[in-house]
């Protein structure tokens, strides 16, 4: 359409493209423009979506006029015009029905993209601003997509502040904007009225406390420190309590959920095994082997999981050396592992590109083919169970 815009089939194809992928408002816009042509399909077509939002529209001004004066009406009344093109009336019932439920951002971003449209490009900015800033994280992402990429002047987050007076988040990031620029008064205005608009950010109140106390007034600060140390988040506590040069809080750092990290060497062996970490996870597992025997014990199958790890060509030779490092000569079933490595060092150093059919073939010939039973014994990934035994 952009390079043959007056080609009348492709426009009428494409028109039905959209109205098939739910783009009914860019649909309805060719077929208007193809119908001016006197083309009888593109005026059905047209009439086949411009009618039913033409109705919906008109039965949901009149249910707002009987008294549903309530979200759904407005965003649904907002919705239809917007696909009629009926822009004006779209940004004043989707302001209307934010106003009612601010915390649904996606109707802040369905606000700015209609006024965007209507060409108020500074009420736009500032609807879209709003949105980007705290909320739902997807709406977030959409004004993101709509905003230009430089970031906002001061002038800006003003503006969207006086349409979304309550956004904590966007009002934090004008004061530490404020604070880089050195206009720390400004900042801290910022700051207290975040403080008595939003009670619960520990953030703001740590940070203005540390203003004031900066500048000498250590009386303005203790409300504000005495909220934060009665507060939930205990690395803000800390940092109020070092600044006021009282004794720490100390809490062991733990993961995610209840558990600690674990720092044991087998555990993180297996880890880097499953992550493809081949040279890391025999690093571990032999820090595992050596704290075993030191211990006077140690598990069989840690020392076979040890040579498996070093199994892959070239490694072979160091498999074997772990073996016989670690003293599992004295073992009972010494004879069993030393002949799963053995073998597997022969095979790859006898035909490093062989398949593994020739590889035992070559075995067999050269009457080194030492099995378990008639299965070849390969360590944790076969299905053959290795006793723990102390050595």
């Amino acid at each position: 359409m952009r390079l043959e815009p007056a080609d009348l089939q492709v426009a009428m194809e494409y028109a039905f493209l959209c109205y098939e992928t739910k783009q009914q408002t860019q649909a309805r816009r060719i077929f208007d423009r193809v119908r001016q042509t006197g083309n009888a399909v593109a005026e059905q077509a047209f009439h086949n979506i411009d009618d039913p939002l033409a109705a919906g529209i008109s039965r949901w001004k009149e249910a707002i006029a009987n008294g549903a004066d309530n979200f759904s009406a407005h965003f649904e009344l907002a919705t239809l015009a917007e696909q009629r093109d009926e822009l004006e009336l779209a940004a004043e019932h989707y302001e209307k029905a934010w106003r009612i439920q601010p915390e649904r951002r996606t109707v802040l971003v369905d606000l700015g993209r209609t006024w965007k449209s209507l060409n108020r490009l500074e009420d736009a900015n500032a609807a879209l601003l709003a949105a980007s800033r705290g909320g739902e994280p997807r709406a977030a992402e959409m004004a993101r997509e709509l905003l230009s990429e430089r970031y906002p002047y001061v002038s800006e987050f003003r503006r969207a502040l006086e349409l979304n007076r309550g956004n904590a988040e966007l009002r934090r990031e004008l004061a530490y904007l404020l604070l880089r620029m050195d206009r720390q008064p400004e900042a801290e205005q910022e700051f207290w009225v975040l403080t008595k608009t939003a009670p619960d950010d520990m953030l703001s109140a740590t940070q203005l406390g540390f203003l004031l106390i900066a500048r000498g007034d250590a009386a303005g600060a203790m409300p504000l420190f005495e909220h934060v140390l009665a507060g939930p988040d205990e690395d803000l506590a800390n940092r109020v309590r070092a600044v006021l040069r009282i004794p720490q809080v100390l809490r062991p750092r733990t993961s995610s959920g209840d558990e600690p990290v674990s720092i044991d060497a087998k555990v993180m062996a297996e880890r880097s095994i499953k992550a493809g970490y081949m040279k890391d996870a025999g690093t571990k597992q032999r820090a595992t082997i050596t704290a075993s025997f030191g211990g006077g014990s140690a598990s069989v199958s840690i020392v076979i999981e040890r040579g498996n790890t070093w199994r892959q060509p070239p490694a072979d030779k160091t498999a074997v050396k772990q073996v016989a490092m670690f003293g599992i000569g004295r073992s009972p079933f010494a004879p069993l592992i030393r002949s799963s490595f053995l073998n597997r060092a022969r095979v790859y150093s006898a035909s490093s590109h062989a398949t593994r059919k020739n590889s035992q073939a070559y075995l067999k010939k050269q009457g080194n083919n030492r099995t378990l039973g008639s299965r070849e014994f390969i360590g944790p990934h076969s299905d053959v169970a290795v006793p723990s035994c102390p050595l």
